[in-house]
């Protein structure tokens, strides 16, 4: 069971990581479901990396997300 405090931690970098992805005009990369994300927060991966992790995926579909 999660603590507050972790649930709290994880709702802000994913706040962090939806912030990125909205500055650089491409939100809709962030699932609807933040459980997907939660992996990356639990093995330490900050938002910015994350973010760069999912614009790599979406780079073989073109999507233009920080070019």
């Amino acid at each position: 069971m999660r603590t507050q405090h972790q649930i709290h931690t994880f709702e802000k970098w994913l706040s962090e990581l939806e912030s990125l992805a909205e500055n650089e005009g491409c939100p809709w990369m962030i699932s609807s479901d933040p459980e997907y994300h939660r992996k990356a927060f639990e093995d330490g991966v900050s938002p910015a990396e994350e973010f760069e992790r999912l614009k790599k995926i979406s780079a073989g579909s073109g999507c233009g997300c920080g070019s």
